[in-house]
């Protein structure tokens, strides 16, 4: 570690001091709300993270916390939500169905379900953490061939727009913001990166002389992988920092005496270029609690109450009583091994080994272990039943399963409309950035329903539409001066499993009537085509393809019908015009 120069500028030092103090905060909100112990707990390591008030106890792990997140993660965030942007007058309404299209496709080529999905496993534990922006909005991070890149992601491209999950550990704020980070002046991110990318990157300045801040070695002295090998890779730490008081940008490092960037702040949209997601409030301080330390004790309570169980059947195996010198010393090495078939001899006239009688097991055990229970899916929520694990009841009905999952499905509605805001602000800069950013024409995918709301500014120089149907192109200067709000839909981003998606369609099938859907109308035929699709049954599908092709034919039929029905009253119409102009009669104007 190199030591610290006296030759940095106040102004470097006072944002590392006031870095680090975030930090240490940051860290006292870990150590209270336990956010790395439950992270180690998810990962299965309960020995490491044993409280001293169960030390001496042989531990029985419970990764409940496993569970409870591998259930949570995909009843707020299954699917990429449907963001609707809606206009802000009528003048903006094509602009805004296109930035609909375009961020709604953007979603998908970023592939940000997988990091939206990081994000909220993260706030479980912790907090979650999006950083979006375009890659070259502070300077080129190319770099030449064979040279350490700055960015080894394949979801930050140059000068492309990119949203990427960034861990907790490595962001600090304003610590007497106390909204999040809605209300902070600045947030920082710690990047740490091989020294020599950063000397290569031309995104940053005065490094000639900047000094490590980590010296990795990397050693194998395995026989099988050849000659011993040895090297050392030295590390540097970046602070980025975002100042919302100076619209500037500052990458400082303890290894440097002068500024290794700054920058005006390149972003026109509102806020920083981070979005932070969190699921518990926590008024006027910097961190909340996580969804795992408010149940954690009666999880502790639960593993040492089973350990006590254990403990005490144990005891039957391992304790026995015998009389002195009735076992010669090779029939207790007999006995000790437990050789199936073995016979043991004692000593004639004295007792076998017998095992030492214990009382039972307090039964009283099993209803503090329920009441344990109880308070536990009482504090987090998430009952057995919605985990696939057996449900105890009082009736073993169908229908009291069902309303415990019900409730759990009514207490997961503020966490989903959490993750649904979450979603919406991600979406609103990524707007913001495509209006600024934009590199060039996109193409997006669009329906005709689509296109026939916005097909009038859809025509190229010569007035021809764009529509290819199946999408169309637009470029930065046909959004960028759109003024709209942005609200992801409701329930969009829920599975919509196979059992949904049947109760969904009969909904519709029996609401058909009300609504103007009729029996034999496309509507009504795609909806049976798809609700048989469903029940995956080929005999089926096939028969009803038949049907439909039936069904085609006669309505092709029927127009043919039509077609020739009318050309025939055309041509009479026509003929009796001509008789009637023969006899030298005056035809009034107008229909006939």
């Amino acid at each position: 570690m190199p030591k610290k120069s006296s030759a940095k500028p106040p102004e470097i030092e006072r944002l590392l001091a006031r870095v680090k103090y975030a930090e240490r905060l940051r860290q006292d909100a870990d150590n209270r709300y336990g956010y790395s112990r439950s992270i180690m707990e998810y990962q299965g390591e309960y020995a490491s993270v044993i409280p001293t008030w169960l030390s001496g106890i042989q531990m029985v792990p419970i990764n409940e916390v496993y569970a409870y997140v591998k259930t949570f993660v995909p009843t707020v965030y299954s699917r990429d939500p449907y963001i609707a942007v809606n206009p802000k007058g009528q003048s903006w309404i094509v602009g805004s169905k296109i930035l609909e299209l375009a961020v709604n496709a953007y979603w998908r080529d970023l592939r940000l379900k997988k990091q939206v999905r990081r994000c909220i496993h993260d706030a479980i534990l912790a907090e979650g953490w999006i950083k979006v922006g375009y890659s070259s909005s502070l300077g080129s991070i190319e770099t030449e061939a064979g040279e350490q890149s700055l960015q080894p992601s394949e979801y930050v491209k140059s000068e492309e727009i990119f949203a990427l999950r960034v861990s907790w550990k490595n962001m600090v704020r304003d610590p007497d913001a106390t909204d999040g980070i809605h209300d902070a002046r600045w947030v920082a991110q710690q990047i740490i990166v091989p020294l020599e990318a950063v000397k290569n990157s031309s995104l940053y300045e005065n490094t000639k002389d900047l000094r490590p801040n980590y010296v990795v070695e990397m050693a194998s002295s395995d026989r099988r992988l050849g000659p011993s090998y040895k090297d050392e890779q030295e590390y540097v730490e970046l602070w980025e920092i975002w100042d919302r008081d100076a619209e500037r940008v500052y990458t400082i490092s303890e290894g440097a005496n002068a500024f290794l960037m700054n920058k005006k702040w390149p972003y026109k949209f509102d806020g920083f270029p981070f979005v932070l997601l969190r699921f518990n409030e926590n008024n006027d301080e910097a961190y909340a609690p996580n969804l795992i330390s408010p149940w954690e004790p009666q999880l502790w309570e639960k593993i040492k109450l089973r350990a006590m169980m254990l403990d005490h059947i144990k005891r039957f195996g391992r304790q026995l009583a015998a009389e002195k010198g009735s076992l010669s010393r090779a029939e207790v090495d007999k006995f000790q091994k437990g050789i199936s078939g073995s016979i043991i001899f004692h000593e004639q006239g004295k007792q076998p080994p017998n095992p030492i009688p214990y009382p039972q097991i307090q039964t009283d055990m099993y209803a503090v272990e329920n009441r344990i229970d109880l308070d536990k899916d009482n504090i987090s929520g998430q009952p057995n039943a919605v985990r696939s694990a057996p449900q105890r009841t009082q009736s073993r009905t169908l229908g009291e399963i069902d309303r415990l999952i019900s409730a759990f499905q009514s207490r997961q509605n503020d966490p989903q409309g959490i993750v649904e805001d979450f979603s919406s602000e991600v979406a609103y800069k990524l707007i913001g950035l495509m209006q600024q950013y934009l590199p060039a024409r996109r193409f997006v995918r669009a329906t005709q329903l689509d296109m026939g709301e916005i097909v009038q500014g859809f025509t190229d120089e010569a007035g021809n539409p764009r529509f290819d149907g199946t999408g169309f192109t637009f470029s930065k200067k046909e959004i960028q001066d759109v003024e709209f709000d942005i609200e992801v839909r409701a329930g969009s981003t829920l599975p919509l499993d196979k059992q949904n998606r049947i109760e969904s369609m009969v909904s519709i099938a029996k609401l058909g009537p009300t609504i103007g859907v009729t029996p034999g109308d496309e509507l009504s035929r795609v909806l049976g085509k798809n609700l048989i699709a469903e029940f995956d049954m080929p005999e089926i599908t096939a028969a009803y393809e038949r049907v439909l092709k039936k069904f085609r034919a006669m309505e092709q039929t029927a127009k043919a019908a039509a077609f020739a029905k009318n050309q025939m009253t055309q041509e009479k119409i026509a003929d009796l015009k001509a008789t009637v102009l023969s006899d030298g009669a005056v035809v009034a104007p107008g229909p006939v």
